[in-house]
């Protein structure tokens, strides 16, 4: 019986058929359906995490990616001033895969999980693939309403397995919390042990200045992203970011009129004493800058990446290890180079 990829490849000009051949044969050619055909990039161990100081002799993949986790601990405590080792971070396929991880090692086996109103049809979907229970919390321009957040942890038993929340530029609503809502959700983490997934993907956290979401640096920053992205493959969307989106995400923040706040959870956490709330991170570029490289990363404390590193893998290929180390390899090249992350 025929595959869908001979399918494809009858369909084709016999070039490109024969390029697939190839690719396939070299290991560079990837299913873009998953492992079980649901659209999810598995996360792998083994080639995706830093479980120790390195040694003499790593492979190069490893080293790559290593390079990229260094290179994201260095830029995070550079935009927030919080130390977190390269162990504290795991890289991910995408943005998708990083939050099915996410959910397979904190809501194990089904559960209820909080979110905002609206909340990003991509992670509703996701929760419903998994059997998760998502129970919207009420929102206005600021975020979370406290009361009903609180009324909705009482109706699921007191403690949901987690809340799911983007505190910056929420997908679909575009809303940017204020420093208030994140403080009742902080406080709330910490009295209930509920774990908050803050997912990031569309606020540059890299390259951002924490509180400082709109300076008279941003022509200077477009231009700076424009010299490091020509002859490159991000250079369309990097024309497209800085000629369109940052104008308009000034803009909008403008008529906000200051009230929403861009400083991270794990600053305010900090700011506020607030250490028993359980954070994890999930931030990419993937949806802002570099489409055609679809990574993302997770970060938070130590005992919650252990957490997800015990997560079984969904099954992966040597050949999508490889892939991926290139991939991190490439972004790390293109973050790295001169001005920076300005």
């Amino acid at each position: 019986m025929d595959t869908g990829l001979d399918m494809l490849k009858r369909r084709l000009p016999p070039a490109f058929a024969r390029e697939i051949e190839d690719r396939l044969r070299e290991g560079n050619l990837i299913s873009l359906a998953g492992p079980h055909g649901n659209g999810v990039g598995a996360r792998l161990d083994r080639e995706y995490s830093v479980d120790n100081n390195g040694q003499e002799g790593e492979p190069a993949e490893r080293s790559g990616i290593r390079t990229l986790l260094d290179w994201l601990a260095s830029a995070y405590e550079e935009a927030e001033g919080i130390s977190k080792e390269p162990q504290q971070w795991i890289l991910a396929e995408s943005a998708d895969g990083a939050l099915d991880l996410l959910l397979r090692a904190l809501v194990p086996g089904g559960g209820t999980v909080l979110v905002e109103t609206p909340a990003a049809p991509e992670a509703l979907e996701l929760m419903r693939r998994r059997g998760i229970r998502a129970v919207p919390v009420d929102c206005d321009r600021d975020g979370m309403l406290p009361d009903d957040l609180r009324r909705k942890c009482e109706a699921a038993g007191g403690r949901p397995a987690m809340a799911y929340v983007t505190p910056h530029y929420s997908n679909p609503s575009g809303r940017v919390w204020s420093r208030q809502r994140k403080l009742a959700l902080l406080e709330l983490s910490e009295r209930l042990s509920l774990p908050i997934a803050v997912d990031d993907t569309a606020s540059l956290v890299p390259f951002a200045e924490v509180g400082d979401p709109v300076t008279d640096r941003e022509e200077e920053g477009s231009k700076n992203l424009l010299e490091q992205t020509a002859g490159t493959e991000c250079e369309g969307t990097a024309k497209e970011m800085a000629g369109t989106e940052v104008e308009d995400l000034s803009k909008d923040l403008k008529e906000n009129g200051g009230q929403g706040d861009t400083t991270s959870l794990d600053v305010m956490r900090q700011q506020a004493g607030l250490w028993g709330a359980e954070i994890v991170s999930l931030g990419s570029l993937e949806r802002t800058l570099t489409p055609q490289l679809p990574l993302a990363w997770l970060g938070g404390e130590a005992k919650t990446m252990e957490r997800l590193r015990r997560v079984p893998s969904l099954g992966s290929s040597s050949a999508a290890g490889a892939a991926v180390a290139e991939r991190a390899g490439r972004l790390h090249a293109w973050l790295a180079q001169p001005p920076g992350r300005g």
